[in-house]
């Protein structure tokens, strides 16, 4: 188990040396595209319907590509944690409201059963990227609508989130592997995103698990709730 850890470890020092590498040069000539092609749009009046359709799609295109450059910075650097005491209950609530119309669209419906006692010491921008990219993949993975289910507990001194979504796309062996970076059964995306939530969760002294049961995939969250066993930093 050490040395799996160990290889694990050198695999994403490796992994992250290679995507700052990326990032550095690619970041600018897609800034320069991007700059282009809103020039083009805005001061080009002899562009014809199609052809500002074709310069749309070409922005489209950048952004997507600039979203992956931000997973990749993301996930190569280290965090620097702003500690505050978090409401947890109130940070998912706050998610699942910026969720409620994409939802909505895609008759995707939230089941909330939270402990709002439950109190935890730690970054509420990263905790909150961390949930925000699991209820993401919760979404995305119910295209033609369903159900996703939060609760949170307090069990001693650990609190245990756990978010549950039918899916379709995976198997058991699949959602073993979904905390893997750059691991996605999805056309699109970087595969990074439940990737970089394990890395802030355990940057908080967390762990994550996964698991898949009857088509429907779990993702476990928990944290220790004393202060003196949550002071770790990645």
């Amino acid at each position: 188990k050490f040395e799996r850890e160990m290889a694990r470890q050198l695999e994403q020092a490796s992994l992250g040396r290679a995507a700052l590498t990326i990032t550095h040069e690619m970041r600018n000539p897609l800034n320069a595209i991007s700059i282009g092609l809103q020039r083009l749009q805005i001061e080009s009046e002899a562009l014809d319907d199609d052809h500002r359709d074709l310069v749309t799609s070409m922005r489209e295109a950048v952004t997507r590509s600039n979203s992956v450059i931000t997973n990749l910075q993301q996930y190569a650097r280290s965090f620097e944690l702003v500690r505050k005491d978090i409401i947890v209950a109130d940070l998912i609530e706050s998610l699942t409201i910026l969720y409620q119309p994409q939802c909505l669209e895609n008759r995707i419906e939230f089941e909330l059963q939270l402990d709002k006692t439950v109190i935890l010491s730690g970054d509420i921008n990263y905790l909150g990227q961390a949930f925000e990219n699991i209820i993401k993949n919760a979404v995305e993975a119910q295209p033609k609508g369903g159900f996703i289910k939060i609760s949170l507990l307090k069990e001693k001194k650990e609190c245990v989130i756990c978010f549950e979504n039918p899916c379709t796309m995976l198997n058991l062996d699949e959602a073993k592997m979904t905390l893997e970076p750059y691991f996605t059964t999805k056309t699109y995306g970087t595969g990074l995103g439940l990737a970089i939530s394990r890395k802030i969760i355990e940057s908080h002294s967390g762990k994550i698990e996964t698991d898949f049961k009857n088509g429907i995939f779990f993702v476990y969250v928990t944290f220790l709730l004393n202060h003196e066993a949550d002071n770790g930093q990645e």
